[in-house]
């Protein structure tokens, strides 16, 4: 069945005020296919109690990564979108920058600080600053300088806060995506919009896989 029907479903308004939405199992296959399968129990509350209970299987299909799904309970993020584009598919689609800083900065505080804000500012804090800055007191202070590995999206930001700070910031080569592998790939996010937006991290639960299914039971 089509995902769409589970994620009309986690929208709707009866659902968010009245249903116990409760993971009860993963399943995982490692193989070609990657296939992961999550199973839930949906109970709504009514005035005499339990109204109603639904079990629902969703299944994902060539899944590459899935975050914080292990909750006894998902509220307040219970409201789940399909994403096509977002922060956190950019380490699969988006090219890569084989960037070198060249020159350490005279107050490391605060280049940190700007690079941290400005990972926030664009990716949702998403992606961290700490995947790709770490170490600076040993090995970037040491060496004076040191190799970056990031997403296109991210060089023109940081190549200006380097230029703010006297730092040499080198372009080597762009690594364009493959298309053809990542393309597909998507965001199943369990979120809610009155909290966070969906491209900001308040840790809401998500799923990256190329296909979905959900089969009510």
């Amino acid at each position: 069945m089509s995902i769409t029907n589970f994620i009309e479903l986690t929208n709707e308004k009866r659902f968010y005020q009245d249903a116990n939405f409760q993971l009860t199992n993963i399943e995982g296959k490692t193989n070609s296919y990657n296939t992961v399968t999550f199973d839930f129990i949906i109970e709504y509350d009514g005035r005499m109690g339990k109204e109603d209970m639904q079990m629902w299987t969703l299944t994902a299909h060539r899944c590459h990564y899935f975050h914080n799904m292990f909750q006894s309970v998902y509220l307040p993020y219970i409201k789940v979108r399909l994403l096509d584009e977002h922060p956190l598919l950019w380490n699969y689609k988006s090219n890569v920058a084989h960037c070198e800083l060249i020159g350490y900065p005279k107050d490391i505080d605060k280049f940190l600080g700007q690079i941290y804000q400005t990972y926030i500012k664009i990716t949702g804090n998403w992606i961290q600053a700490t995947e790709h800055f770490f170490a600076t007191e040993y090995a970037y202070k040491n060496n004076g300088k040191m190799h970056l590995i990031i997403p296109e999206n991210l060089k023109e930001s940081i190549q200006k806060i380097c230029e703010i700070h006297d730092i040499n910031f080198l372009t080597h080569k762009i690594e364009e995506s493959d298309t053809y592998k990542f393309n597909n790939l998507k965001v199943l996010m369990f979120g809610n919009e009155t909290l966070s937006p969906y491209d900001f991290n308040l840790k809401q639960p998500y799923i990256i896989a190329e296909e979905f299914f959900a089969n009510k039971l």
